[in-house]
């Protein structure tokens, strides 16, 4: 029984964290992704809530259809998690992005030294 408290506890507050996550950071594109898995695991937790119900009332039929609708949820999940798999590692990490700024920098003071030779050969030729 204290098992599945502190475990329906912990499904309970993974949800909240989510949405925390979800409002503070509205540009991340997968946003949306949170409220199945939200719904999901507050299911989960529910069950384990139920699990414990029914040690001192029966209602093994109700646990069942709870856990039905868990089952649901859980595959509504997973359809729906899968295809973004590849579109979430195609999200450039922090240290590729790190890496492009630097190279773009390079590239501005490249550009910037290329511009200032060039003026100066034209100062030259007296244009």
């Amino acid at each position: 029984m204290i098992s599945d408290a502190i475990i329906a506890a912990s499904y309970f507050s993974i949800p909240f964290a989510l949405a925390i996550l979800v409002s503070k950071r509205r540009d991340f594109q997968f946003g949306w992704m949170a409220w199945p898995f939200a719904t999901f695991i507050l299911a989960c937790g529910l069950t384990h809530v139920f699990s414990i119900y029914t040690l001192w009332v029966p209602i093994y039929g109700l646990e069942g259809l709870l856990k039905a609708l868990t089952a649901v949820a859980s595959i509504f999940t997973a359809v729906l998690l899968w295809p973004l798999i590849p579109r979430i590692l195609a999200i450039p990490t922090e240290e590729q992005l790190r890496e492009a700024h630097v190279a773009l920098a390079e590239e501005g003071r490249q550009r910037q030294r290329s511009e200032f030779l060039l003026e100066r050969f034209r100062e030259g030729r007296g244009q």
